[in-house]
């Protein structure tokens, strides 16, 4: 009998730890299990790990249940926080590895010593993606993953693993499109723009006692359209907003949007990609899971 492949997606935020495992038949995924916890204020601010301790305890708890025959210590993509790392494409004269990879560093905002980057050309057009995250931060999140008994065999910034959960379809790939993340923690913003990410940003969270301030999110709304009409323009115009995270089941969050900007809003679907009968109704909140499952989808 044929073994499953599993694929195993961790996001780790600020107030949830949640992770996904998705199995792959005949390259058809399925959702397998997944699973949330709390976290405690204060364990994890603003993407920076402060106690170790019970971040690597809370993971231990989180995964018990996946041990299996199939997963003695489970292999995981892990997700690094948007705040944290740097996502972008740059215009490239070659594909050469060489040239991309010295055309990157000019743009990575870090120092090259103290930075693990990426960088790989997009299927169309002289272009490059880069990820890149400074070693330090990195180094912290690889150890406390060895600690809870994880081991990692991909980090990936979120902005990343959004994206492949939220577009998977050609037509949509070829537009402008603006992901808002709205998290509890933070809202972050994606330019997903002619298949590939050109720029990231994030917010402090926009939802209070479960509902949008909508004042703040007004005035963040029309800052990043204004931003990608003065920067990104002529890649493409921006044609639809397509919303994640927890707080997108907010009533009218959508039509909110909409009015705000102007632009066609919808609700993302993380579960487009996986088979529709095996998906576990279970989660009453799928794009409260879009970054886990998109982290599996990577592996």
């Amino acid at each position: 009998m044929l073994k499953p492949v599993l694929k195993v997606g961790l996001d780790i935020s600020d107030y949830k730890l949640r992770i996904v495992t998705l199995s792959s038949y005949y390259n058809k995924l399925a959702l397998q299990s997944f699973n949330e916890i709390e976290l405690p204020a204060g364990i994890i601010t603003n993407g920076k790990i402060i106690d170790e301790d019970q971040l690597v305890s809370k993971l231990k708890t989180l995964t018990k249940n996946l041990r299996s025959r199939y997963l003695k210590r489970p292999k995981i993509i892990a997700g690094l926080p948007e705040q944290r790392t740097f996502v972008t494409t740059i215009p490239v004269a070659s594909r050469n590895i060489d040239t991309l990879t010295r055309e990157a560093i000019k743009n990575i905002p870090y120092e090259e010593n103290e930075t693990y980057y990426e960088v790989e050309p997009t299927k169309k057009g002289n272009n490059a993606a880069i990820a890149a995250g400074r070693k330090e931060f990195i180094d912290q999140y690889v150890s406390i993953l060895d600690k809870a008994h994880i081991r990692p065999i991909g980090l990936y910034p979120e902005p990343v693993a959004i994206a492949k959960a939220l577009i998977n379809n050609t037509s949509n790939k070829m537009k402008g499109i603006m992901i808002v993340d709205i998290g509890l923690a933070r809202t972050s913003v994606i330019f997903y723009i002619n298949s590939s990410i050109s720029f990231t940003t994030s917010y402090p969270s926009i939802i209070e006692q479960q509902n949008i301030n909508e004042s703040h999110y007004t005035a963040a709304l029309q800052q990043v359209v204004q931003y990608y009409n003065s920067h990104h323009l002529a890649q493409s115009p921006l044609e639809q907003i397509i919303l994640c995270g927890s707080g997108s089941y907010i009533s009218q969050i959508a039509e909110l949007t909409a009015q705000i900007t102007g632009f066609e809003t919808i609700l993302g679907n993380p579960f487009q990609a996986l088979i529709s009968k095996r998906i576990n109704t279970k989660i009453t909140h799928p794009l409260a899971y879009t970054t886990a499952i998109g982290l599996a989808m990577l592996q």
